[in-house]
C-alpha cells in the first residue's frame, strides 16, 4: 500500500472519530430536562451544578496489518520506559478474580492500585488445629469423671461442721447443688470469656474497596440476599429504625467500563484494522494526583500482552493528556538480521505474603498455601483425627522470590522482534474526543464534567454496594457455621 492509500485510510479513521463526536451529548450545560437524582446530598448542594469531578475515558486501537506496517519507515530502536512514580486504576474485577483463586487469603488494595494477597502458612494452621483437638479430647475425657463425681450418694459428700457460724442448712444445700469443677478448669478462665474463633475457620473475609455498579440493574435486583438481611430496607439498622444513608463521594481512580466512547468504538471496530487492545475509564475529583496511570500489567502476566504503556492527565492550567504506548510486532518489515533488546516490564502490581510473619512469598508458594489450606479445611470439617491428615512440607518451594537470581533467559516471554512507539501530549476539552493520529496505534480520549447530582449518585451506589457486600458476607458466614454443626 502506498502513501496515498495510507492517507485515505487515515482520513477514513478521522471520519469515524467525527462520528464518535457526533454521538457524544453536550456535557457541562445544565438544562431544565436534567432530573434531580434521589440520593442523599449535603444540604444546600445543587444537583445540576457542575462539580470539579470528571469522568475520563481512553481507548487504544491497533492496526497491525502487514500493509499498514509496510507503509511507514519505523524507528529502529525507540526509547521506551516507564515513569518512576506511577499508579494503576483500582480494579475490582481483578480483586474478585484473586478472591476466587485464593479464597483463604486476605486481599487488600492500596490507593495507588497495588494489590497484596496474604495467606497464613498451612503448617501454622495445622499446628494450631492439633493443639485445639488435643484440648478438646482432654476436656471430653474429663466429662465421665465429672459425671461420676456428681452421681455419688449424698452421704458421701462431706457434711459441714456443726459449729460453723457461717454456714446454715440452706447454704449447705446450695453448695451441693452446683457441679464440681476441677481446679485446672477454673484456672483456665470462665467459659463466658471471649474465646478464639474455631480453628477450622480458615477463610478470612477479603478487604475490598467499594465499587461502582456498572450494570443497569439496581443492586437490590442483583442481590436478593440484601432484601433478607436488610428487611427490604437497605437503610434500616439492627433495631429496625430507619437510618438515612450518608452523603457519599465516589472512590476516585476506580476502573470502570466505557460509556462515553462505547457506541463510537463499536462503529470503528466494524472497519478493518481497528482492534481494541486497551481501554480505561475512571472518575477523579479536584486536585487529583497527576501521576501517570499504567494500563498494562506486564509485571504480573506471562507472556505479556503486545501493547504496553501509560497515560497522564495534567490539570495545572488547562487539562492536557499525554499518551505513551509501544506495540510489539513481528518485525517482518525489518532486515532479517535485525535484533533489539525487549522493552522493560512494569513493576508487579500484585504481591504475595505470609499473613503472620509479613514475609514476601512467590506466587507459586501462595498457590501451594491455598491448595493445602483448602485440603486442611475439608479434612477438619470431616471430623477425622488430624493425626491421619497427610501433610507434605513446603520447604522445597522458595518462599522468597528475591532469594535467588532469575534465570538468564529473561526474553522468553517476549516473542516479537520490533516495537512501534507513540508519545504525544495534547489539550483536551470537555465533551470533545481527542484523536491521536497514528498509522498503527490510534488513541482516543475524552472526558465529561460531572454535576454534583451525578457525583453523589455514584457515591450512593458505592455505599449501597458496600451494604450488600456486608449482608452477603454475614449470610455466607452463617451458612458455613451451620454446615460445620
Amino acid at each position: 500500500m502506498g502513501h496515498t492509500d495510507a492517507n485515505s485510510l487515515r482520513r477514513g479513521i478521522f471520519g469515524a472519530v467525527i462520528l464518535i463526536m457526533a454521538t457524544l451529548p453536550t456535557w457541562g450545560q445544565p438544562s431544565g430536562k436534567v432530573e434531580t437524582p434521589i440520593v442523599p446530598m449535603p444540604e444546600g448542594t445543587e444537583p445540576t451544578e457542575i462539580s470539579d469531578w470528571i469522568l475520563v475515558e481512553v481507548a487504544v486501537l491497533v492496526d497491525d496489518r502487514e500493509e499498514t506496517l509496510l507503509s511507514e519507515q519505523w524507528h529502529a530502536r525507540p526509547n521506551v520506559r516507564y515513569p518512576q512514580n506511577y499508579r494503576r486504576l483500582l480494579d475490582t474485577n481483578l480483586i474478585q478474580q484473586l478472591q476466587e483463586r485464593f479464597p483463604a487469603a486476605d486481599i487488600a488494595e492500596t490507593t495507588d492500585g497495588h494489590i497484596r494477597v496474604a495467606l497464613e502458612d498451612p503448617a501454622r494452621v495445622l499446628s494450631r488445629a492439633i493443639i485445639n483437638e488435643q484440648l478438646r479430647l482432654a476436656h471430653e475425657a474429663e466429662e465421665p469423671a465429672l459425671l461420676t463425681d456428681q452421681s455419688k450418694p449424698d452421704l458421701e459428700a462431706p457434711a459441714p461442721h456443726d459449729d460453723s457460724p457461717y454456714l446454715d442448712e440452706g447454704a449447705a444445700a446450695d453448695s451441693e447443688a452446683g457441679p464440681l469443677i476441677p481446679l485446672d478448669r477454673l484456672n483456665a478462665g470462665s467459659e463466658t470469656e471471649p474465646q478464639e474463633p474455631p480453628i477450622d475457620r480458615l477463610l478470612n473475609p477479603a478487604v475490598t474497596l467499594p465499587f461502582y455498579n456498572e450494570t443497569p440493574q439496581s443492586p437490590q435486583e442483583q442481590s436478593p440476599i440484601v432484601m433478607r438481611m436488610l428487611d427490604e430496607n437497605p437503610t434500616a439498622d439492627s433495631d429496625g429504625d430507619s437510618v438515612a444513608p450518608p452523603p457519599t463521594l465516589p472512590t476516585p481512580f476506580v476502573s470502570r467500563t466505557l460509556t462515553l466512547l462505547a457506541e463510537g468504538l463499536r462503529a470503528l471496530q466494524r472497519k478493518p484494522g481497528n482492534t481494541l487492545e486497551a481501554s480505561a475509564a475512571w472518575i477523579q475529583g479536584p486536585n487529583a494526583s497527576t501521576r501517570p496511570i499504567v494500563l498494562d500489567r506486564s509485571g504480573d502476566t506471562t507472556p505479556r500482552a503486545p501493547l504496553q504503556g501509560f497515560i497522564q492527565l495534567r490539570t495545572k492550567d488547562s487539562l492536557k493528556i499525554g499518551v505513551n504506548f509501544w506495540r510489539a510486532t513481528d518485525g517482518t518489515y525489518m532486515p532479517d538480521t535485525f535484533t533489539m533488546t525487549p522493552p522493560e516490564k512494569a513493576d508487579p502490581g500484585i504481591s504475595y505474603g505470609e499473613s503472620m510473619s509479613g514475609d514476601t512469598i512467590s506466587e507459586e508458594l501462595a498457590l501451594e498455601f491455598q491448595r493445602k489450606l483448602s485440603e486442611l479445611e475439608v479434612f477438619i470439617a470431616s471430623g477425622q483425627p488430624l493425626s491421619e491428615f497427610s501433610y507434605a512440607s513446603t520447604d522445597e518451594i522458595n518462599p522468597n522470590p528475591d532469594a535467588e537470581s532469575p534465570e538468564p533467559d529473561v526474553l522468553e516471554d517476549w516473542d516479537w522482534r520490533h516495537l512501534i512507539h507513540i508519545a504525544d501530549t495534547r489539550s483536551l476539552e470537555a465533551g470533545v474526543v481527542r484523536y491521536f493520529d497514528h498509522p498503527v496505534i490510534k488513541v482516543l480520549a475524552t472526558y465529561k464534567e460531572l454535576t454534583w447530582g451525578e457525583v453523589y449518585s455514584q457515591g450512593h451506589e458505592e455505599w449501597l454496594a458496600s451494604q450488600i457486600q456486608t449482608a452477603e458476607a454475614e449470610v455466607k458466614a452463617e451458612t458455613e457455621a451451620e454446615s460445620r454443626q
